[in-house]
């Protein structure tokens, strides 16, 4: 519906070849226009109340989305290996199974002070 407002605002006409849909000259088409947009927004907030509903479900099963979270020992003994040995950070990231990423983030934090604390 969005879409067809801001179409008409614009004065833009909308030619759909494989529908055989024209805005321009025949109210047929901007009625099957119009249902085809109510349909489309009918359908995504469908989507939406079952996405919702499914996470809700999920949530009271204790079943949790997303990527584990790396527990705070690897990283802090995965940080101390680096700091006190001349260990690739490869070699110290196959170890631990922390992603390159996510290390080098605890790294510019624990230079920070207050990082021990929060770890």
């Amino acid at each position: 519906m969005e879409l067809n407002n801001e179409l008409k605002k614009r004065e833009v006409t909308l030619i759909l070849i494989k529908e055989d849909i024209n805005t321009s000259n025949s109210l047929t088409s901007s009625l099957m226009f119009n249902l085809l947009s109510v349909f489309y927004e009918f359908e995504k907030e469908l989507i939406r109340e079952r996405t919702v509903k499914a996470l809700e479900s999920k949530r009271k099963r204790g079943i949790i989305d997303g990527r584990p979270k790396i527990s705070s020992l690897k990283i802090k003994r995965a940080l101390e290996e680096h700091k006190n040995t001349d260990m690739k950070v490869e070699d110290i990231l196959k170890t631990y199974g922390i992603g390159k990423s996510t290390f080098y983030r605890y790294l510019k934090l624990s230079k920070k002070e207050d990082f021990s604390k929060n770890i």
